[in-house]
């Protein structure tokens, strides 16, 4: 038996400095065919000083639903999770993000799937539709799929539930760049709690959230690696996410992993030995040549391949060396 059409959802967005995208993801929250009289949408802005609140309190003005915005000091995504839950009245609780924008069945097709006796319902995620994706991007669509982690870009939670197991721990999150970024398990953490004590959880492959698509230089695209040590953090606490298949051969994120690894391994000896340890990154010059093959074999775009195999090259040694900190610091091997 399906959760009836009238449960009040209480939509939960925790933002920062994000007024532009924040206005997107509200404009599409306001078009949802779950009724409006049903809906609360709650957002917590975690420090911003960019005019969300002004912004986010005009369009309350004529909204067709309950909106509501409350401040915190700058405590990260997972205190302002805990704070919009804190202040909601539904009894289901759904989270996105602030940049991103949802399908206009989102709600009615997760309530759709939330039985009497399930405790979250996660969705599908999907590229923002009409945004370029270049070799420089970082896409977070995954159409169709569950993914191991529930991220909180697409989650709805029983209410009742979420309290009882102590909402997202703060402490599962920790600061990986500049501006005071933060990324953790927080999500993976209280999803995998209630799966370990056998709640049932439901996917929803129809309730699809876009996420923003970012487009970086390809400086930045190659320093952007270095974030990656805290897979290592994530893993240690939530070794279940690398068995559902996050991990490949139980320790590298990518299949084609130990012929990276080959490949650095080549590079540091034939420069510190001997040349002829350079022909061990062979191989992952010809997998990473295949998948440019495009580049290769039009005229006048050879230099754009060139380009690129060298700035894979060294986003892959940048990873490498974020990843092996992550190791050593946590104790969690994780390899790119």
């Amino acid at each position: 038996m399906a959760t009836a059409p009238s449960t009040k959802i209480s939509v939960v967005i925790p933002t920062f400095n994000r007024r532009v995208l924040l206005r997107e993801l509200l404009a599409s929250l306001l078009r949802q065919s779950f009724p409006s009289a049903a809906i609360e949408i709650i957002v917590i802005d975690d420090g911003s000083t960019d005019g969300t609140r002004a912004m986010v309190e005009e369009m309350a003005g004529s909204a067709p639903c309950a909106m509501r915005i409350h401040l915190q000091d700058h405590q990260g995504q997972a205190a302002a999770r805990n704070h919009g839950v804190a202040r909601a009245t539904g009894e289901i609780i759904a989270f996105i993000d602030s940049d991103c924008t949802a399908h206009p069945d989102w709600l009615q097709n997760a309530v759709r799937r939330l039985g009497p006796d399930t405790a979250f319902v996660s969705g599908s995620v999907h590229d923002k539709p009409g945004q370029p994706v270049t070799f420089f991007s970082l896409r977070h669509g995954a159409p169709g799929y569950e993914f191991p982690t529930y991220p909180t870009c697409n989650v709805l939670y029983r209410k009742d539930k979420f309290l009882a197991y102590g909402g997202f721990d703060p402490a599962k999150v920790l600061p990986v760049g500049p501006g005071g970024a933060k990324k953790g398990c927080e999500d993976a953490d209280l999803a995998w709690k209630m799966k370990r004590a056998g709640e049932e959880h439901r996917f929803a492959g129809d309730a699809i959230v876009y996420h923003e698509v970012v487009t970086f230089s390809p400086l930045g695209w190659v320093l952007e690696g270095r974030r990656l040590w805290i897979l290592a953090f994530d893993l240690k606490h939530v070794p279940e996410v690398g068995r559902m298949g996050f991990l490949h051969w139980g320790v590298f994120t990518t299949r084609h992993g130990p012929f990276r690894l080959l490949f650095a391994a080549g590079v540091l000896a034939g420069a510190a030995l001997h040349p002829l340890w350079f022909a061990l990154a062979a191989p992952y010059l010809l997998l990473a040549l295949r998948a440019l093959k495009d580049d290769f074999v039009r005229p006048g775009r050879v230099h754009r391949g060139l380009v690129k195999l060298v700035l894979g090259a060294g986003r892959y040694l940048v990873e490498l060396g974020a990843m092996l900190y992550g190791s050593v610091r946590f104790r969690c091997l994780v390899l790119p």
